[in-house]
């Protein structure tokens, strides 16, 4: 087991690559069609969500209206 991590192993410091060295390495180095996958998966997933948070906005405002009245039946 190394004193240091495998980062350090295989980069010494005096040659890691600064942050634009590896920005400019991922850019170069982006799969368009990896890319549109991930995008299109995250927008079917959305797409699915959206219509269950707005059918469910009106139950959470009614849970909230029945606390109150719950809560003034048990005052009387």
């Amino acid at each position: 087991m190394y004193p240091y991590d495998s980062y350090d192993y295989y980069y010494p410091i005096y040659y890691r690559p600064t942050l634009l060295q590896s920005l400019k390495y991922s850019l170069n180095n982006i799969n368009i069609s990896k890319t549109l996958e991930t995008a299109q998966k995250t927008l079917y997933t959305a797409n699915q969500i959206i219509p269950i948070i707005n059918q469910l906005r009106p139950v959470i405002s009614n849970a909230k209206t029945a606390l109150r009245v719950a809560k003034a039946v048990k005052e009387i």
